[in-house]
């Protein structure tokens, strides 16, 4: 006799589908499935967009949980976003959040990207004390907000301070009828009063040329109390109308006990190559110097050449073979170098264990025998043990095989000897890879490599 339910059995009910469930469980879920970390910042917008536009009683409960709008985006190249972006801060209530005002198309510049971002900004500043993270992206750096003038209220919480663009055209354009509705909003009731600025708990600063001459030039009191800050990025300054001396950056970062990241890309500041900065003791762990001139790049580091830089990164930096200082880090990234240009030279007193060199049509024989052991253009390269080489073509086969068998001769060694290692006649180079020579190796090239060293790549 087959198995029957009463019309109360739950086999008989029907199936439940998630519009049917609580409130209470579906805002649990709501929060389980909106990723909470600031790298998935546009897919927690585009998560809540979804989720809004379900139905009215799941916009209903995406709005009632403030957790998930800590995270506030704002897009510069749209018409009257400003208010949506001041909404999601009013529905972050008194939460901690994130501040991204960015581009939706990056492709080209709105003629009104300034004055978006300064009427997005004039509805955070009331809320300044609760930023933990404040990232401003555009095209031009007169749509930039003035830390001088725009950073008014104290900001406790902010760690991560991004105000970047694609090119320098000058100092943020300043617009009366905003400057008075910042004033409105900064007296609004629930305001906290105005007081003077200041973040230190900053740890990362990256920002345009402007306002890091202020920074440098004006000194505000708030940069006496930054002991946190060790991640330092300016990008784009032209120095033509407004000037920044090479002796004020170094006063400032002077202050700084440990910066484990300096960048500077596209930046020009006056020096005066008769008279240098004192040499300093900042410890910088990574550097990177981007289409920098090259009198400029050297003489900057100049002053840092006494200390060991683990990571130092040199793109698109015109070189000058006349110009040769010490280069002294575990590893040497070296990109865009052209073909008329001294690679060679600046090689000459270099000393690191690994070196790349990326898209580098000045990467030549000539360079492979600079970083032989024996060469007659440099005494030694000590601890020189691994090369790689991306997009670089116009060196040879045989002198890269010349240098390797230079610096890795094969001798009798004999190991039952306590002192071996002082017989050993010069230093390993562990490993080549190359990627984009442009031509296959022969299977002969490719075992002799494979015979010569611990590791090689050729793809």
């Amino acid at each position: 006799m087959s198995a029957t339910h009463s019309p109360s059995s739950p086999f008989n009910d029907q199936p439940t589908f998630i519009n049917h469930l609580p409130a209470e469980l579906l805002s649990i879920i709501f929060r389980l499935t909106v990723p909470v970390d600031i790298k998935f910042c546009f897919t927690i917008y585009h998560s809540r967009r979804i989720l809004c536009s379900a139905c009215s009683l799941w916009s209903a409960i995406v709005v009632s949980i403030p957790e998930l709008w800590r995270f506030v985006v704002g897009f510069v190249d749209i018409p009257d976003y400003w208010r949506k972006a001041g909404n999601q801060i009013q529905l972050s209530r008194d939460l901690t959040f994130t501040l991204v005002l960015a581009r939706c198309n990056t492709g080209s510049a709105h003629d009104l990207e300034g004055i978006h971002v300064q009427m997005m900004l004039a509805h955070a500043i009331p809320h300044f004390q609760r930023i933990s993270y404040l990232s401003i992206d555009v095209h031009s750096s007169s749509s930039l907000p003035s830390i001088k003038e725009h950073f008014v209220r104290r900001m406790p919480r902010l760690k991560i301070l991004k105000l970047q663009c694609d090119h320098d055209d000058g100092p943020y354009q300043k617009h009366n009828m905003l400057d008075d509705l910042i004033n409105d909003l900064s007296v609004m009731p629930n305001s906290p009063p105005p007081e003077k600025f200041s973040c230190p708990h900053l740890t990362l600063m990256a920002v345009d040329g402007a306002n890091f001459r202020y920074i440098c030039q004006e000194r505000p009191e708030w940069t006496n109390d930054l002991g946190w800050l060790s991640y330092i990025t300016v990008s784009h300054f032209t120095n033509d109308v407004h000037r920044l001396d090479l002796n004020d950056v170094e006063e400032f970062l002077h202050k700084r006990s440990k910066i484990y990241s300096l960048k500077f890309v596209d930046v020009d500041f006056d020096y005066d190559a008769d008279h240098l900065p004192i040499q300093s003791s900042i410890y910088i762990k990574d550097l990177e110097l981007e289409n920098l001139s090259g009198p400029l790049y050297v003489h900057f580091f100049h002053n840092h050449a006494q200390y060991d830089i683990d990571t130092l990164s040199i793109k698109n930096c015109r070189l000058d073979g006349r110009l040769v200082f010490p280069l002294t880090c575990h590893t040497l990234n070296l990109e865009g170098v052209h073909d008329n240009e001294h690679l060679y030279s600046l090689l000459r007193r270099w000393n690191s264990y690994t070196v790349s060199f990326r898209n580098c049509p000045g990467f030549n024989d000539a360079v492979l025998e600079t970083v032989d052991e024996n060469s007659t253009h440099i005494s030694s390269v000590e601890r020189f043990e691994n090369i790689i080489l991306i997009g670089c073509s116009n060196f040879s086969i045989q002198a890269l095989k010349r240098m390797v068998e230079l610096r890795n001769p094969t001798i009798e060694i004999d190991y039952t000897d306590l002192d071996w290692m002082g017989h050993v006649e010069g230093p390993e180079l562990r490993s080549v890879v190359v990627h984009g020579y442009g031509s296959e190796l022969s299977a002969a090239d490719r075992q002799w490599f494979e015979d010569h060293l611990r590791k090689f790549v050729w793809d």
